[in-house]
């Protein structure tokens, strides 16, 4: 059982911290504060994965030496 209250200008959600999964909980905070920097965003989807394409090509520039030494 859970409970939500409003205190100035927060939520809070009271309930037994035995009813709940420490991890599982941080991961869902985490993701819900993912979603609302989504929301937010102006990114469209097609800059987004253009974003994401230039991030990988920069992670692997930087790695593929150490990652092809390995191998």
């Amino acid at each position: 059982m859970y409970q939500i209250a409003h205190e100035n200008n927060d939520i809070v959600i009271r309930f037994n911290e035995k009813s709940v999964n420490k991890k599982l909980l941080e991961n869902f905070l985490e993701r819900l504060e993912l979603e609302q920097i989504k929301n937010k965003s102006e990114l469209t989807n097609r800059q987004a994965k253009e974003l994401a394409s230039e991030i990988n090509r920069k992670v692997w520039t930087n790695l593929k030496k150490t990652v092809l030494e390995i191998n």
